[in-house]
Order: structure tokens, then sequence, then C-alpha cells
């Protein structure tokens, strides 16, 4: 069975791309100029080579387009769903985002060790990825599951653009030192937790040789692992470590700021502060899902039911 790009036919060109056809292919092209994409992502969203695209858009590719077509117009329709999405919050900022980037601004000037430790959702990764959006010479990496050093290792190279082939962590890290040496870059790995001992060594390895900051995103969990463990490599690492930061949970004054970008009055605000439990993430999620349900009221009955939306926490029966 022939799948998109496959030759169904040898029709001429201009039997090919018919008025209609070239309509359906225009649009495709509005919607790349409206979202900015470059034909490599145009692409990449199709799943067919910059080449096959940019033939497609030329109207000149040598086979029968139907299937490609087809998933354009599938994408056309999502990308027209999303704009009538519920408005995400804004980024704003909260005590807790400007404890993370004081942080993360005195681990940079200062070529310092931190550890920012906090539990899920008050916060800690939309502070830093606020940061970063700000601070060009920040290098933003989640380490997550099966951080091995080797894995992170190439995930930095990657973020940094090198290119190495080699799978050795010696030569890795070698590569890193002599691009971040003599910088003012910041590293910083988030969701440390799954980080291996290996990995960990290999970090700070690294920001001694190269002399840049470095700061470790996790819980206060994974600090009470490693100082359990009472290794000697681990005691190097923490030994270094300059400046700790632990991000309690969000307080009423920060939900209330996140809050303030939507009409709630006080009995809903009540309510939205109390199911949030303190997880600026669930607040968020709240105000979104509140424009889902109830015409999009936000009212303290429209709160609760946007509450029931979404996964009870540990507070809830």
């Amino acid at each position: 069975m022939a799948g998109p790009g496959r030759p169904k036919s040898r029709k001429p060109l201009e039997e090919l791309y018919t008025d209609p056809v070239k309509r359906q292919l225009g649009e495709f092209r509005k919607l790349m100029d409206k979202k900015g994409w470059s034909e490599r992502r145009g692409a990449r969203v199709l799943g067919c080579s910059v080449t096959v695209l940019n033939r497609l858009l030329r109207f000149d590719y040598p086979a029968d387009p139907t299937d490609w077509i087809a998933k354009m117009q599938r994408q056309i329709r999502r990308e027209s769903l999303r704009t009538h999405m519920p408005v995400q919050p804004d980024f704003v900022s909260t005590s807790v985002a400007e404890r993370v980037e004081d942080v993360l601004r005195l681990a940079q000037v200062e070529r310092a060790v931190a550890l920012i430790m906090g539990g899920t959702g008050v916060g800690k990764t939309m502070a830093v990825q606020h940061y970063c959006d700000s601070e060009p010479d920040a290098v933003y990496v989640v380490a997550g599951p099966g951080a091995s050093a080797a894995a992170l290792l190439k995930v930095i190279a990657g973020r940094l653009a090198i290119s190495i082939s080699s799978s050795s962590i010696l030569a890795l890290r070698q590569a890193l030192v002599e691009t971040l040496g003599g910088t003012d870059r910041l590293l910083i790995i988030d969701e440390a937790d799954y980080m291996t001992e290996s990995a960990l060594q290999s970090l700070r390895i690294i920001r001694d040789e190269a002399g840049i900051g470095l700061v470790i995103v996790c819980t206060p969990a994974y600090l009470d692992k490693l100082r359990a463990r009472r290794s000697s490599t681990i005691n190097q690492f923490l030994g270094r470590v300059d400046y700790t930061e632990t991000v309690p949970e969000a307080p009423s004054a920060d939900l209330e700021m996140i809050a303030s970008q939507f009409k709630l009055d006080d009995d809903a605000l009540r309510v939205l502060i109390d199911g949030s439990c303190g997880s600026a993430r669930r607040c968020r999620a709240a105000l979104v899902a509140a424009q889902r349900t109830n015409g999009g009221e936000f009212s303290a009955h429209g709160i609760a039911e946007a509450f029931n939306q979404l996964m009870p926490t540990s507070l809830e029966d």
C-alpha cells in the first residue's frame, strides 16, 4: 500500500497540481508563515524531508500529493483548534520566582555551585525557564530518568552544538570543558533526582575545570539521599556547594498574583487558593480548566468544578 511520498502516478505535473491542490498547498504555506516555521520545521511536522516539502510548495514534486495534502489539512485543523484553547496564565514574578532567579544570578556571576530544592509544582522549573529566556548564556538541561553520566553529557553537548561521536565519558567531559572554559555560562540541571553519582561527579569536574556556575534543581529528598550515602565522592560534590535555596510551597500571595490575570471575586479566589494546596502548577491548571467549564465562569462554583477535573492531591479525599 502506497504511503505519503510514494509514487502512485506518473501523471504530468499540470494534472497533479490542479487549482484546488495548489490552494491547499498555499494554505499550508500561509500556516507556516503565520507560525514563523522554516521549511525544516514544516517538514518535521509533516514527517517528510525538506526537499519533499520544498518541491510540494513549488508544485513540482513528481508524485501524487494527495496524502501529503491530507496531512497538511489535519495540521491546519489542529492549529485552528488551538486558537480556541483556554488562555494560559502568563509568567508572573512571584516571591518563589524571585528567590529562584536570585540564586541563579548569584551562581552565574560568582561561578558558584548552588542547589535549588523544592517540592513538585511550587514553581521552580517555570522560574528557571524564565531566567533562561532572558539569559542566553544559561544552559538548561533536564536530567530525568536514565540520566547516566554519558547520556547527560551528550545532552549538554547537544545544547552547546558540540559534535562528538565518542561515547567515552572522558572524551565528552573534555569537549565540554574546552567549550565552556573561559566563558560566563551557567549550567542548570533540572529534575536532578534521577542523576547517577557518576553523572554528578562528571558535572563537578566540568564545573571545576571550566570555572563556570552550576545549579542543580532537585527535591530535598535528593539531598537527603546523597548525604545518606556518606561516600567520599559525594562529599567532594557537597563540599563545593556554595548556596542552597529551599523553595517552600507557593504562598497565598503568589497564587493571588497568578490569579490576578483573571476576574475572580473574593469567594472564587479563596476556593482557588485552598484547592491549589500551595502548588503554583495546580493553581494554573485550575484557571485553565475553569475556562472549559461553566462557560468560562470564574465563580467559586466554577473554580470548584475546575478542581474536580484535576488529579486529587494527597490532601483531598
